[in-house]
């Protein structure tokens, strides 16, 4: 664990500043070292990167991380000096005129720096798995939307006071968290809110993207600028950075030092009001909707992908109603509706749970009688 935390920080900063150089491939190296916020939030996209990689395309595992990271920190430095080589021939190049032309506030990098992190620490195992999220929501919910949007819309020093935007910006996110929420609860018909300070984080980012395309053409000294608030974000931002990757540690270091706990799933049906009879079977007339809802709540110690098959069996034949997958967090519980339609028979309906594609893991029957 220690040889790991001290190869991802030398390859965060690697990955860090030679992205810069891509930007900035005519500036020398004591000049590169003045831009800390720019370098932090590229290392920060680029560890993102590289962990989604690492999830998606490859098995997760911190070695498999390590040689990612690597290989696109060995792509940028072949890429840098590409740059710079083009650079000393043509020193027209229109992104690093776009940058110098159009300064972003250390401001916007730490908003980005935070949703990147937040992301991370919200979402994407082992970070998420401490509840560390219930910090990384706050400000999504309660100011950095309407932060973005007042300063889209006003965006120089003297269209609003200080106060007037902190308590605009307080109004405008609660809105948007309480809009967010109602539709979240009309598809889901569940409040989580993990899952809506996402959805605001995502939201953030685009609004950034907005903001700087608003004031590209403004003059920097009219924009509204504020050195406290500046510095509260970007400190927010490396604080962000320091706990969530402290988490991460915390948890693989847990799960070596600790054994293994025993996880367990809780998997149940509901919604038959009728009563068995004496064998255990339920009566039901053919053509008659039965509506069901089938529990789930993990306890895995990790999150989980379910699937779950529906299977109608006579002395006879086997008939597959249905067939769900479901990926459900660590901690959470999940309802799925299910809609059977009767049909004439004395049956067992059954109900799989497997934990892979292969081995059942837990079954409920269903005994029905269809005249």
């Amino acid at each position: 664990m220690y040889l790991f935390i001290g190869l991802f920080t030398i390859e965060f900063i690697i990955i860090g500043f030679i992205s810069t150089v891509i930007l900035y491939p005519l500036k020398s190296f004591m000049q590169l070292t003045k831009k800390p916020i720019q370098i932090i939030v590229l290392g920060v996209a680029f560890s993102l990167l590289s962990i989604l990689i690492t999830k998606k395309v490859i098995e997760p595992s911190l070695n498999n991380f390590i040689i990612v990271i690597s290989i696109i920190s060995i792509l940028l430095i072949i890429l840098s000096k590409i740059r710079q080589k083009r650079a000393k021939e043509d020193k027209d190049i229109k992104i690093t005129k776009f940058i110098e032309r159009y300064p972003i506030s250390e401001a916007t990098y730490a908003i980005l720096i935070y949703c990147f992190i937040s992301y991370v620490g919200m979402n994407v195992p082992p970070f998420s798995i401490i509840p560390l999220w219930f910090g990384l929501c706050i400000p999504f919910i309660a100011f950095l939307p309407g932060y973005l949007i007042v300063n889209t819309l006003l965006p120089k020093q003297h269209d609003l006071e200080f106060i007037e935007r902190l308590g605009i910006s307080l109004f405008i996110s609660l809105i948007l968290m309480s809009i967010f929420g109602l539709v979240y609860n009309s598809f889901h018909h569940v409040i989580n809110m993990r899952h809506i300070a996402l959805y605001l984080d995502i939201l953030t980012v685009i609004l950034v993207i907005i903001y700087v395309l608003r004031i590209k053409n403004m003059d920097y000294k009219k924009r509204f600028i504020n050195e406290k608030l500046d510095r509260t974000l970007v400190i927010i931002a490396i604080l962000s950075i320091i706990f969530v990757l402290l988490s991460g540690i915390y948890v693989n270091a847990d799960a070596i030092t600790q054994p293994t706990q025993q996880g367990n799933t809780t998997f149940d049906i509901s919604g038959i009001s009728n009563t068995a009879d004496e064998e255990g079977y339920y009566h039901f007339t053919s053509g008659e909707e039965l509506s069901l809802n089938i529990s789930i709540q993990n306890q895995e110690n990790q999150d989980m992908n379910y699937t779950i098959s529906v299977q109608s069996r006579n002395d006879s034949d086997t008939n597959e109603v249905s067939n769900i997958t479901q990926e459900v967090k660590n901690g959470e519980s999940v309802e799925i509706p299910t809609n059977l339609t009767m049909t004439p028979g004395k049956k067992d309906i059954v109900f799989t749970l497997y934990k892979n594609q292969t081995q059942a893991y837990k079954i409920r029957h269903l005994y029905v009688n269809v005249e």
